[in-house]
């Protein structure tokens, strides 16, 4: 068998990669056209992030400062941000994973600011809305209904704001308002519009101090198949069994108890806060009235933290 050599060759062909079989000789092949074509490589990286950029409505000489890519390319394990191109123009890395590193701050920057928009603007229409409250009078109930429809914002928890469009509305843990409640919001800076049952202690201290509430309601007062947190307190007579009676009525009218923990004091009264989910409040009052036709049990109620 004759070797054939030749002293013109500058390496191998890309067709060997289709004829190599072992893994380790299709990476070295890899590697060699990696740092042949790098300096190409790099200006095609480049290009396709700046490409990238554009589509996402960045200016790239905004974004891509060396100080920037370089510290991208450091958390990507990267040596330098020529290194950072070379990969994306080799199809290593996608441009679009790097174009959202580049622009996680500014992106984050631009959501607090409409945020920041979107209060203000719920803000100064509920200092209108003692003055639009006198000209409702003048319409009829339909308009007003197909008014409400045409502004209605719905949110994540089924509650909705009139007017304002993409507002984050989130419901409070403190007092855990379900459908069917009467609630209120005010706005908290930076975090949207927060939702209270009217009861709540923590929405005379927003008063107090100065917050201003706005009006909110429920999408749809009956609920739907969502199931909303609730926290119940109850308390009575620690007895064999108790917790067991308790768990099974719970169980009876809904499948999704998250937490329960109990306590007895010296009186041997116990003390058992349950944590569930229900569809509306007719719901959550169907499994109070039933917990409290269990023997032994004086109080059943809803807490607050």
């Amino acid at each position: 068998m004759d070797i054939l050599t030749s002293t013109s060759s500058t390496g191998p062909s890309r067709d060997w990669q289709k004829l190599v079989y072992t893994r380790r000789a299709r990476n070295k092949i890899k590697q060699f056209f990696r740092n042949a074509d790098r300096e190409e490589n790099i200006i095609t990286g480049r290009d396709l992030l700046e490409k990238q950029l554009r589509d996402l409505e960045f200016n790239p000489k905004e974004i891509m400062t060396k100080d920037k890519v370089t510290a991208v390319a450091q958390k990507m394990h990267y040596g330098s941000e020529d290194d950072l191109f070379a990969a994306l123009g080799f199809g290593d890395v996608q441009p679009v994973g790097i174009a959202n590193r580049l622009t996680s701050d500014v992106r984050k920057q631009r959501e607090a600011n409409r945020q920041r928009e979107r209060e203000e603007a719920i803000l100064a229409d509920s200092t209108e809305a003692p003055a639009k409250k006198k000209s409702k009078d003048h319409h009829n109930e339909d308009q007003e209904k197909q008014d409400r429809k045409r502004q209605k914002v719905s949110s994540s928890g089924g509650v909705i704001i009139q007017g304002v469009d993409n507002l984050l509305v989130r419901l409070s843990h403190c007092c855990s308002p379900i459908p069917g409640d009467e609630i209120v919001g005010y706005i908290t800076k930076g975090r949207g519009v927060s939702v209270h049952r009217v009861d709540c202690p923590n929405v005379k201290s927003a008063e107090a101090n100065g917050e201003r509430l706005i009006d909110v309601q429920w999408e749809n007062p009956e609920g739907d198949r969502t199931n909303y947190n609730s926290d119940l307190e109850i308390q009575g007579y620690n007895r064999n069994g108790m917790l067991n009676d308790v768990l099974k009525v719970i169980n009876n009218h809904t499948k999704f108890l998250t937490n329960v923990n109990g306590k007895v004091d010296h009186n041997k009264m116990v003390i058992i806060s349950v944590s569930l989910g229900v569809r509306n409040l007719e719901h959550l009052q169907r499994i109070i009235d039933s917990l409290k036709n269990v023997q032994d049990l004086y109080v059943v109620e809803r807490k607050m933290f």
